[in-house]
């Protein structure tokens, strides 16, 4: 055991690195920990979002809206090529109601909100 006032500080500076180098190693295994999770999580998420797009059609045309907008990189869009394009039409197209004489147009707003969401995307705005 040192005895001496400066042995004990160049024992404390030794014991410090050592527990600098611990900590360093531990926070990098933390990081790659939650970067492995968050990359699962992408990959659920994906495979659900994946997985309903048949199912509903409204989703397809949303989700499609989206990557258009936001996927911005060429190689990202490469991969993604097939969901960037148009999504199929519908098999029946319904008609669109047209407002009576004694509404005051609540109807017809109602249809032709329908319409509008199928609107080509906005660009990504600058945050």
């Amino acid at each position: 055991m040192p005895t001496t006032l400066s042995d004990q500080i160049a024992a404390v500076i030794a014991r410090k690195a050592t527990l600098d180098v611990r900590l360093n190693r531990l926070e990098a295994r933390a990081k790659q920990e939650d970067r492995k999770r968050d990359t699962r999580r992408k990959i659920v998420v994906g495979a659900a979002v994946l997985a309903a797009l048949d199912k509903d059609p409204e989703l397809d045309r949303a989700v499609r809206r989206l990557l258009a907008v936001y996927v911005l990189r060429e190689n990202d869009r490469d991969v993604i090529a097939d969901l960037l394009a148009p999504s199929p039409a519908p098999a029946a197209v319904q008609p669109v109601a047209q407002p009576d004489a004694d509404s005051s147009g609540a109807r017809f707003a109602r249809a032709s909100s329908y319409l509008t969401r199928g609107a080509a995307p906005r660009a990504p705005r600058d945050i």
